[in-house]
C-alpha cells in the first residue's frame, strides 16, 4: 500500500510504502506540499 501524509501546517511531506507482510519503507519525504484544486478530465468509461 502506497500512502502519501501531508501536513497543511507545515508543508512537510512524507510517502510510504507497506508490503503484504507488514514491512513498511519510507520512500521520499520533502518540504513545500500544497493542495491543488484542479479538476481531472472525464474517464473515457465515463462518456
Amino acid at each position: 500500500m502506497l500512502e502519501v501524509f501531508a501536513s497543511a501546517e507545515t508543508g512537510t511531506w512524507t510517502i510510504t510504502l507497506t508490503a503484504p507482510n507488514g514491512q513498511t519503507c519510507l520512500i521520499a519525504s520533502g518540504q513545500s506540499f500544497e493542495t491543488l484544486a484542479e479538476t481531472l478530465p472525464p474517464n473515457e468509461d465515463d462518456l
